[in-house]
């Protein structure tokens, strides 16, 4: 399963009321992170929507976090950026939200997130899992 940020989030945030949710998930193997989710949660902490006191204790931990669960980290690929833009295109998605569903529809993997817009792209070959159903 591809995690997205929405999950990340609710794991690192521990007054995230789906905090419980995004851990349980952690626990499932073979879990991948989108190659943009970090990139989002810099500019969320850059636009103040996430605020990181000790950054380089978040990264640190974060990197712990992500090798403790066995969590694979893709690489970008310009094939990610190619279907993010026709899904954009053809979904009115958000930037980021484009981005990590072209990397779900092109590795194949069903992503794992809260957000429920993606389920308008099942029939294009993007599926999505909700934590809570974990």
């Amino acid at each position: 399963m591809l995690v997205e940020t929405d999950v990340l989030l609710a794991v690192i945030k521990v007054d995230d009321s789906l905090r419980k949710y995004g851990v349980k998930a952690f626990e499932q193997a073979n879990l991948v992170l989108s190659p943009f989710a970090l990139i989002e949660l810099n500019f969320l902490r850059r636009a103040k929507k996430l605020v990181i006191d000790n950054y380089p204790g978040f990264s640190l931990a974060l990197t712990e976090l992500l090798a403790s669960h066995e969590v694979r980290l893709l690489a970008d690929k310009p094939e990610y950026h190619l279907q993010a833009s026709l899904l954009e295109r053809q979904f009115h998605l958000t930037f980021f939200d484009s981005l990590h569903a072209g990397v779900s529809k092109i590795e194949g993997e069903t992503l794992l997130s809260f957000d429920r817009s993606y389920d308008k792209l099942e029939g294009a070959g993007v599926k999505r899992i909700d934590p809570r159903s974990i």
